[in-house]
């Protein structure tokens, strides 16, 4: 995956992450994020005409949601932690 689109997902999901307060949350910020920014980078390789474009984006897609899954993942839990060492001190 290549490093703008990784950083876009990554920008999305986080702008996603802090303003949703749902259980589903760590699920359903990747599954919004992935297609937002793939229809991007689908577009992108539209207009330069790139031959096979289902073949070309599916791999980075599948890569980028396995990417958002753990991103968000790690987003949840730093912040079941955050209110935890609060309370610590």
């Amino acid at each position: 995956m290549n490093r703008p689109y990784r950083i876009g997902s990554a920008l999305v999901l986080e702008w996603l992450f802090a303003r949703w307060r749902y259980p589903l949350r760590p699920w359903l910020a990747p599954v919004l994020t992935v297609p937002l920014t793939g229809s991007c980078l689908a577009s992108v390789h539209g207009f330069a005409q790139t031959p096979h474009l289902l073949s070309t984006v599916a791999f980075p897609l599948v890569v980028a949601f396995g990417f958002c899954l753990f991103t968000a993942y790690r987003l949840e839990r730093q912040q079941q932690q955050s209110p935890q060492a609060e309370h610590g001190r």
